[in-house]
């Protein structure tokens, strides 16, 4: 054999060993990696079904009871009856607080606080006495609000209060009278508020 040809099978067998030996290094290294990245898929889908609510795990469970709505909470009613119950002391004190030289405005100021029926009633009343003239003898009465009971209440509805007062009478050239007396005060929950829709003296 020419030594040209045999330097050049050596060569060729020398490179066709090292292409084999790179190889399966080739293929080691992959099936490696692909071993490495499937245990990773799979804790990874063993740690994702761990964190999924088990239906006999109390812990992770949605509570489906019915919760009750804020405007019904006793809170709510509570703070509501509240609200009725000072606007039935204001309107009374100021509805029962008056002279004969005031001109009716008692009754002409609180009206944004009636109902329309009530409104009307209450101009009724005031035309109705229009007429009367002023009076040379003066006048005038003032009431405090001494308790209130809610006697009915119905949300955003209706409510009925009874107010117990202490009022002071007072004339030209007399003394003072001083007594009690209560009231109901009727009212109508409208468009959002509520409105006094009657007032009675006992």
């Amino acid at each position: 054999m020419q030594k040209p040809l045999k330097i050049a099978l050596i060569v060729t067998v020398i490179i066709f060993v090292v292409a084999v030996i790179g190889g399966g290094y080739y293929l080691k290294t992959t099936r490696t990696s692909e071993n490495t990245q499937n245990n990773q898929n799979s804790s990874q889908t063993n740690n994702n079904s761990n964190s999924l609510p088990n239906e006999n795990d109390n812990t992770n469970a949605i509570n489906t009871t019915p919760q009750p709505s804020p405007s019904e909470t006793p809170q709510v009613v509570k703070n509501e009856e509240d609200a009725v119950l000072r606007l039935a002391r204001v309107f009374t004190e100021r509805y029962g607080s008056y002279s004969n030289r005031s001109n009716f405005e008692n009754i002409i100021h609180l009206e944004p606080f009636m109902t329309e029926s009530f409104q009307k009633e209450s101009l009724q009343f005031i035309e109705d006495h229009a007429q009367d003239g002023m009076a040379e003898e003066f006048y005038g009465i003032s009431t405090t609000a001494a308790s209130l009971t809610v006697d009915q209440f119905t949300k955003e509805q209706s409510a009925t209060v009874n107010i117990a007062t202490r009022r002071v009478e007072s004339r030209s050239n007399q003394d003072r009278r001083i007594f009690s007396q209560d009231a109901i005060v009727e009212l109508l929950f409208v468009s959002g508020n509520w409105k006094i829709n009657g007032f009675t003296w006992k």
